[in-house]
């Protein structure tokens, strides 16, 4: 569909549909549309217009954007993302050394599905007996985990002993 949109169209074109908005086909120019704020907005990023409420610096132009910006990347110097990979490695380490006993798991459910909760956690300072239960015991109850895995098919996952 994308490529017969690039075969038919110009590479920059307005469309009335959705409220009327510019289209940009090609790499290049979407690059220059992302990255001059001096000539484009990042106030509307979506189509239709309004249907997403502004959620914050992502949706700013550059002049509003920068002090966010300049608060946020204190939090990610070379220093403390080696850090945070540190206590994400072992945070993983952890979970499949839980998982290790059971000879199989549900490799999205029991890892892929609360990796990322413990790492955020992690990241932002939590202290550990704060943190989700879920994240804690990849085999115990979480109404989450319960909600997506009566959505899905169970896959096992052969862990290596």
């Amino acid at each position: 569909m994308w490529k017969n949109v690039q075969d038919t169209h110009p590479d920059i074109f307005w469309t009335p549909r959705n409220g009327g908005h510019w289209v940009a086909t090609r790499y290049d120019d979407m690059v220059q549309l992302t990255t001059d704020p001096g000539r484009f907005s990042s106030l509307e990023p979506f189509v239709p217009k309004e249907i997403i409420p502004h959620t914050g610096p992502s949706q700013l132009d550059a002049s509003e954007h920068g002090p966010f910006r300049k608060l946020v990347s204190q939090a990610f110097t070379p220093a403390l993302l080696k850090k945070a990979e540190i206590r994400a490695r072992a945070t993983a380490v952890e979970i499949i050394e839980r998982l290790r006993p059971q000879g199989t798991c549900d490799f999205q459910l029991d890892f892929a599905g609360i990796m990322p909760v413990i790492s955020s956690s992690i990241f932002s300072a939590c202290p550990k007996r704060m943190r989700p239960t879920c994240s804690t015991s990849p085999s115990g109850t979480c109404p989450a985990r319960t909600r997506w895995s009566r959505r899905r098919p169970k896959r096992t996952t052969t862990l290596p002993t």
